[in-house]
């Protein structure tokens, strides 16, 4: 992935991006070219040098016999945060004239080796901490115990637990840091004015404190969009 500097994410924003992460995309290449699964993931940054991710997916799925003839083939999860449509509008006067849209992003390749798992209790100590992660917001969360044991462990036998080892993450924010205070300032007020304050804060705090060389206003419309 392409990362200019000022839109590399540190370690902190990164981490909290893999933390908070519900779906993401695994892709992996095979000969006949590459299989991808939307898959909800659980991190674990106290396993590995770089963390793991873990999840499962159908045993019937084409996927899993790509992963199981993969061997030492890297695979490649594809975690988005936030982001969101700018509008040339949302500038203000001080951009001028010669400006175009955009795209505001958060995302993140995090690279790595699956291993596959097939036993009954790590089956169940994944979906477990899967449903305790996706359930906590809820006024009472739903527990493994909420089903009868024998469906649940039915359920088991139909899936293949994935394990995903990172060996390397690009992480990328691209929140108009390539833009002057002023022009933020309005990209953040009309991303509130449609409704979007998660897009307005991401933008906000990616922003904060930043130093705006007076060089850089006559560089700023001539960035490339992504």
């Amino acid at each position: 992935m392409w990362i200019p500097e000022r839109f590399v994410m540190d370690r902190a924003d990164t981490l909290d991006l893999l933390r908070g992460m519900g779906a993401a995309d695994l892709i992996t290449p095979h000969g006949g070219g590459v299989a991808i699964t939307y898959l909800p993931w659980v991190f674990d940054e106290s396993a590995g040098e770089l963390g793991v991710l873990r999840s499962h997916l159908a045993r019937l799925n084409p996927h899993a016999d790509v992963l199981a003839a993969a061997g030492e083939v890297e695979s490649v999860v594809v975690v988005h945060g936030v982001d969101c449509y700018v509008s040339p509008r949302w500038y203000g006067p001080s951009a001028g004239e010669r400006q175009v849209p955009t795209w505001d992003y958060v995302v993140a390749h995090v690279h790595g080796r699956v291993t596959m798992h097939n036993e009954a209790d790590w089956l169940l100590t994944q979906i477990a901490e899967q449903v305790a992660k996706f359930e906590s917001g809820q006024p009472e969360p739903w527990t493994l115990d909420d089903a009868p044991a024998d469906y649940v462990a039915g359920m088991c036998r139909a899936i293949v637990g994935i394990e995903l080892e990172v060996t390397r993450i690009e992480a990328k924010a691209k929140l108009s840091q390539n833009k002057s205070p002023e022009i933020v300032a309005g990209i953040v007020a009309g991303l509130r004015s449609v409704g979007d304050h998660g897009a307005a804060d991401a933008v906000e705090r990616a922003n904060r404190g930043k130093q705006w060389p007076a060089m850089r206003r006559s560089l700023q419309r001539h960035e490339p969009l992504n």
